[in-house]
C-alpha cells in the first residue's frame, strides 16, 4: 500500500486553501496549473516535499474544483467557511450562508454565523473575559450578541443553538460527500471495515 499524502477531508482542503491562496514567483497561468492538476490528479500527492510550488498550486486548484463539483453552493460555502478563512473568497461564503438565515432581524444572522463557526468574518475582535483579565477571540459571544442587537440573551442562545445545530449537520453532511469523493480519487485510504469473528 502507497503512503497516502492527505489524511482526511480536514487535511486535504486545510491543503487546498492554504495552498490555493499562496503566491510565487514564476510560473502562474491559471488554465495551465489547473490543466496541471487535472493530468496529475491524485499522481501528484503521493508526498508533500515531491511537490514542487507549481505541483502544490495545481494540486490545491484541482482539490477545490472536485469540492467544488461534489457540493452544491451553500455545503461549499460551509467548507469554505471552515477551512478556508484567510481565503480571500471566505466573505462571499460567508454572505452567501448569511442568506439562508435571513429569517432573523436586523445583522443578527451574521453575528450568530460569527458564533457558530467561531469567526468573526468582519475582523472585529471581542473581548470575552473581563475587566481583570482580557480575554480577546475572533468572534462574538452569545452576550456580546445580545448586546449588540438589543435582544434577550435567552432569545440569542436559542437562536444561535439552532443555527450551530443546522450547520453542524450540514457540515458533517457535506464533509462525508467530500470523503467519498476523495476516497473516489484516491487522494485519501478508502479504508474498509475488517469483520471479527
Amino acid at each position: 500500500m502507497r503512503e497516502e499524502y492527505f489524511k482526511n477531508v480536514a487535511h486535504i482542503m486545510a491543503f487546498a486553501f492554504e495552498e490555493s491562496g499562496r503566491q510565487f514567483i514564476g510560473y502562474s497561468n491559471t488554465a495551465s496549473i489547473m490543466r496541471l492538476g487535472e493530468q496529475r490528479g491524485a499522481s501528484a500527492s503521493t508526498a508533500p516535499d515531491d511537490l514542487t510550488m507549481q505541483e502544490a498550486k495545481a494540486q490545491a486548484v484541482w482539490i477545490l474544483k472536485a469540492a467544488d463539483s461534489a457540493l452544491n453552493d451553500l455545503e461549499m460555502a460551509l467548507i469554505t467557511l471552515k477551512y478556508g478563512k484567510s481565503s480571500p473568497v471566505v466573505v462571499g461564503a460567508g454572505q452567501l450562508v448569511a442568506r439562508e438565515y435571513m429569517n432573523y432581524p436586523d445583522y443578527t444572522a451574521e453575528l450568530l454565523l460569527s458564533n457558530a463557526l467561531e469567526h468573526d468574518f468582519t475582523g472585529r475582535k471581542w473581548n470575552h473575559g473581563n475587566e481583570d483579565k482580557e480575554d480577546w477571540r475572533s468572534y462574538p459571544a452569545k452576550t456580546h450578541i445580545a448586546v449588540v442587537t438589543g435582544k434577550h440573551r435567552k432569545t440569542i442562545a436559542k437562536w444561535a443553538d439552532e443555527i450551530k445545530t443546522d450547520i453542524d449537520k450540514l457540515m458533517f453532511a457535506s464533509e462525508l460527500i467530500l470523503e467519498q469523493e476523495f476516497q473516489h480519487r484516491g487522494l485519501i485510504e478508502d479504508e474498509e471495515v475488517e469483520l471479527i469473528d
